[in-house]
């Protein structure tokens, strides 16, 4: 409310283009855990789920090959069988922190001839090749993630040094920028389309993403209309009505099973609206049309 959500930013190519890499990693995570669960139910004894683990090896799967030497690593009674799947998730741990050690190396290499303006985009756009290789060792990374997630000695250090890596301002600057030249592109058709007061929240929203060059654009504009009390006022006012709006929708969901909450709901956008606006006039029909079944709910509780 008073945010992007509210602004259409999900039409945007950056956001459209997350959700579909959301839902492929969905899928592939839910195919890892099949594939498990099928050589499980297949291989029973420790011996043969360790025979299974080391095929799905050979064959690149590490993830699922690492699902089982944890589960055949934590049976009991132990065996000769636990022992080595532990040793082998040692080894997969190794193997883990080596790959994190060559993607930090292809960074410092991309970065080497850069400086610091060059890296954070300042006066100048990021530099492609400097765009492309903090996006491929991301994507580098997220891949390593996964793929060692069904390490336990390694999968916190993995997010953690990950996470890390994303706060430093360099590669921040080039993972933030998609998304906050989506905002920007919704908050500059908020200002062609003659509303400022909208596209003061998009801005807001895209400068929370500094040091991204978008987002420091962003922060001027914030920083221009902060400065215009009517600019101000008008931009307070477009978000009470933008959450008004929030307001009468959760309202109609509630309308048919809770019309004693969807009143009190709709009650509160009578409070908040200017009376001439859209909102205030369908909120006040909507009340007088769902008070008679309020009125029968509220009669049922109190009298069972």
């Amino acid at each position: 409310m008073g945010t992007s959500a509210s602004y259409n930013v999900g039409r945007t190519g950056y956001y459209q283009a997350a959700l579909a890499s959301a839902d492929r990693l969905a899928a592939a995570r839910a195919a890892v855990i099949a594939r498990q669960q099928y050589l499980m139910r297949e291989f029973l004894d420790g011996a043969a789920r360790l025979e299974a683990a080391e095929r799905a090896m050979a064959n690149g799967d590490v993830q699922v090959a690492s699902r089982i030497f944890m589960t055949v690593a934590r049976a009991r009674p132990v065996t000769a069988a636990n022992q080595q799947a532990r040793q082998r998730l040692d080894e997969l741990a190794d193997e883990g922190r080596r790959k994190l050690e060559q993607v930090g190396t292809r960074l410092t290499q991309a970065a080497q001839g850069l400086g610091t303006d060059q890296r954070l985009g300042i006066n100048a756009p990021l530099p492609a090749t400097w765009q492309q290789a903090v996006t491929a060792a991301f994507a580098e990374y997220e891949q390593v993630c996964e793929q060692y997630d069904g390490v336990p000695k390694l999968r916190g250090e993995l997010r953690s040094h990950v996470a890390q890596q994303r706060q430093r301002p360099e590669f921040a600057a080039v993972l933030s920028e998609g998304q906050a030249a989506a905002l920007m592109e919704v908050a500059q058709q908020h200002v062609r389309d003659d509303h400022a007061c909208c596209a003061y929240w998009v801005y807001k929203e895209a400068a929370a993403l500094v040091p991204a060059p978008s987002a420091r654009q962003a922060a001027l504009e914030v920083s221009r209309i902060e400065a215009d009390p009517q600019l101000m006022a008008a931009a307070r006012a477009c978000r009470e009505l933008q959450q008004c709006h929030q307001l009468y929708k959760r309202a109609e969901s509630l309308a048919q099973a809770w019309p004693n909450r969807a009143v009190e709901l709709l009650t509160e956008v009578l409070h908040r609206a200017p009376p001439e606006s859209e909102v205030y006039r369908a909120a006040d029909r909507r009340v007088r049309e769902i008070a008679p079944a309020a009125a029968d709910q509220e009669s049922r509780r109190k009298h069972p």
